[in-house]
C-alpha cells in the first residue's frame, strides 16, 4: 500500500535523500505550474481530462469515474513501466491530492512499486511555500 506524506513530510525526506516527485495531472496543468524538479506522468491527457471533467458536471460522478477507469484502463502496461523505470523512493501528486493521484498510487502499489502520494498536491505544496516565506520574512 503507498503511504500519504505532508509536503512538510516530503521536505524532510529530501533534504535527507534523493525521492523523485511525479505530477500525474495532464501535460497543460504540469506547464502551468509544478513542484520544481517534478517529472511529469499524466494519469490523463488534456483531452482526456476535458472529457472527463465534462462527464462529471453533467452526468454524475460515477459516470465520470467509470470512464477514467476506461481511459485509464488501457494506459497502464506504459503507465506502470514508466514508473518502473525511475529509480529510488518516489512520491506521486495532482492538484489536491486527489482522485489522480490515489489511483495512480494504488495501481502502482499493486505491481509492487513503492511510492508517497503527497496530501493535499501541488495545492499544499504552494500554500507551505507561502507560509514559509511569510514566516522568514518575519
Amino acid at each position: 500500500m503507498f503511504q500519504d506524506i505532508t509536503v512538510k513530510e516530503l521536505m524532510e525526506l529530501q533534504s535527507r535523500k534523493k525521492i523523485t516527485l511525479i505530477d500525474v495531472r495532464s501535460p497543460s496543468e504540469y506547464r502551468d505550474s509544478t513542484i520544481p524538479g517534478s517529472l511529469n506522468i499524466p494519469v490523463f491527457n488534456d483531452e482526456e481530462r476535458a472529457e472527463i471533467g465534462t462527464i462529471y458536471k453533467q452526468v454524475s460522478v460515477d459516470a465520470a469515474k467509470e470512464r477514467g477507469l476506461a481511459i485509464m484502463s488501457a494506459k497502464l502496461p506504459s503507465f506502470v513501466k514508466q514508473f518502473k523505470e525511475i529509480e529510488g523512493d518516489k512520491a506521486v501528486y495532482c492538484w489536491r491530492g486527489g482522485m489522480r493521484s490515489r489511483t495512480a498510487a494504488t495501481v502502482l502499489s499493486l505491481m509492487d512499486i513503492h511510492v508517497n502520494r503527497i496530501t493535499g498536491g501541488i495545492k499544499a505544496y504552494r500554500k507551505y511555500v507561502l507560509d514559509t516565506l511569510e514566516h522568514k520574512s518575519l
